[in-house]
């Protein structure tokens, strides 16, 4: 291995050491021929994108998930992924891979939200990984509501679709007890509030970080409709829940 120079392993005193000679520095690089320059460069680069690196990506893959869970996710979403807020989505018993691509989805910019977008910049792959592990080991919970004519409008859409309106089944595609797949949520027994917003913003094309399957299901979509399939996916039963939580 070549020579380390002291500041390629200390950020902090590469951050330093440029704030005080940054003006040497440029002096220099203006009096230096330009056989030397490519060589300066090479050994400035690394450090300097490094700090940068160390900078933006934030905490370190070794966080502990417990640390994330509990200062971050649990403020909205409950420490076992089951919110009490429903404008927040219950993640306790999600698909794995459906949560992580969401994750993904936030970091990257494709799903957009004013919370989840920066935060979820600030995770790496591996915490991505360990988070998406943890919420979908967690038992769920149902979250009916006091309508039963309003469920039963929901039923039927969520088991026949309406063909007048050319909108789809949802069980076509999340399953008869809505437990979806690898690529698509679970919607048993999601928060109703939660589920009816997400489908406006598919409606709407605000959020379209599906195959374009849904921005096509819900055009079609009332918002009686909306209501009544969420009301229903609110009352399903997640495999290993806990007590329901009745809402009115």
């Amino acid at each position: 291995m070549g020579e380390v120079w002291p500041f390629q392993r200390d950020y902090a005193g590469l951050a330093r050491f440029l704030a005080l000679h940054q003006e040497q520095i440029g002096q220099n690089a203006q009096n230096t021929p330009m056989r030397i320059k490519p060589f300066i460069l090479q050994r400035l680069t690394w450090p300097v994108l490094a700090l940068f690196s160390a900078l933006v990506t934030g905490p370190t893959p070794a966080q502990p998930v417990a640390e994330w869970v509990q200062t971050r996710c649990s403020v909205c979403h409950g420490a076992s992924g089951l919110s009490t807020d429903a404008q927040f989505p219950q993640l306790a018993g999600q698909n794995e891979q459906y949560l992580r691509k969401q994750l993904q989805d936030f970091k990257s910019g494709q799903r957009s939200n004013p919370v989840m977008t920066p935060m979820a910049q600030e995770l790496n792959e591996v915490q991505i990984d360990a988070l998406a592990a943890y919420f979908s080991q967690q038992p769920g919970t149902s979250h009916p509501v006091d309508d039963d004519l309003l469920v039963q409008v929901g039923r039927y859409l969520y088991e026949r679709g309406n063909i007048y309106s050319k909108v789809p089944a949802c069980r076509s595609c999340h399953g008869d007890a809505g437990a979806g797949n690898a690529r698509l949520p679970r919607l048993a027994g999601q928060h109703p509030n939660y589920v009816e917003q997400q489908l406006l913003r598919f409606q709407h094309k605000e959020r379209q970080n599906d195959s374009g399957v849904m921005g096509f299901v819900t055009e079609g979509l009332t918002s009686l409709e909306m209501r009544a399939v969420a009301a229903y996916i609110g009352q399903l039963q997640p495999v290993a829940s806990t007590t329901p939580v009745k809402k009115k």
